[in-house]
């Protein structure tokens, strides 16, 4: 009896593991690296504490960075460089880079937080910044990078959201399954309890000892499945090339609708956008 007990417990156990898996994620060692000055110590650590707050939500790893000399070529080049340098290639991760020397302000994403922030999004979030960094209100506009990416990652990749390649103009679409449910774990668990219950309860009562009591469970056993709403997954198909579309009043983008453009730097995958101030 012990036996079945405990193999009935190691069961249940990997149950809840495989149900409710934990998603560790890398963080940045510095998540506001500000050599550009542009904070006051109380600014950075409000936003660092921001940062952790949208990292445990996207679990993606989040920074802000400052810069008074660009040695890169280009705000796009040092910010993917910033995440393989810290990270590697194609990581969760997202930056908000303040470029001093080149004047621009950029958003640069890695990994699943290229299909949460699409060129829309960022776009949105841009237009929203660069006229405070043209005030000089770098915290306001490093504050809407963070609260609107939290919100953004709270939404949800965008239904019928797909990646495209700037150089090739290869689409790849996101495919929408539907995952088994915890529930139905947390169903199964039940039910299975449930039933080495009345084994269990049963074997005591009449206390079989040559001829074990069988339980009739495929008869007796109840088992209700609840249905989940559908959740994205990070599986792409590619179907089709599309022109490029690069009349967007941001640098990087160029999609419409829910679409990531995406380049390659160091052999990473980024997508991105940004605006002049």
């Amino acid at each position: 009896m012990k036996k079945i007990i405990l193999t009935f417990l190691l069961f249940v156990g990997a149950l809840f593991i495989f149900a409710n898996p934990v998603f560790a994620y890398e963080t940045f060692s510095t998540r506001v690296d500000d050599k550009a000055n542009l904070f006051t110590p109380e600014q950075k650590t409000q936003l660092e504490e921001k940062i952790k707050e949208v990292e445990e939500t996207s679990k993606s790893a989040i920074a802000i960075v400052t810069i008074t000399e660009n040695d890169r070529g280009s705000s796009r080049t040092y910010a993917d460089y910033y995440i393989l340098d810290n990270l590697g290639k194609d990581k969760n991760a997202a930056i908000f880079l303040i470029d001093m020397e080149r004047r621009n302000l950029w958003i640069s994403t890695s990994g699943i937080m290229i299909d949460f922030l699409s060129d829309k999004r960022i776009d949105n979030i841009i237009n929203q910044a660069y006229p405070l960094a043209t005030d000089q209100n770098y915290y306001s506009g490093a504050q809407i990078f963070l609260n609107d990416t939290e919100q953004y990652v709270k939404d949800g990749i965008e239904k019928g959201h797909f990646r495209i390649d700037e150089e090739t103009g290869e689409v790849t679409r996101t495919k929408v399954k539907t995952p088994v449910s915890t529930t139905i774990f947390g169903s199964i668990v039940a039910s299975l309890a449930a039933t080495f219950g009345v084994i269990f309860t049963t074997r005591s009562r009449y206390k079989v000892k040559k001829v074990p009591y069988k339980y009739d469970w495929q008869n007796n056993y109840k088992l209700k499945l609840n249905t989940s709403n559908d959740s994205l997954i990070n599986t792409f198909v590619t179907t089709r090339r599309i022109h490029r579309d690069n009349s967007n009043n941001f640098t990087g983008g160029g999609s419409s609708g829910g679409g990531s453009t995406t380049h390659t730097t160091g052999g990473g995958t980024f997508g991105g956008g940004g605006h002049s101030f």
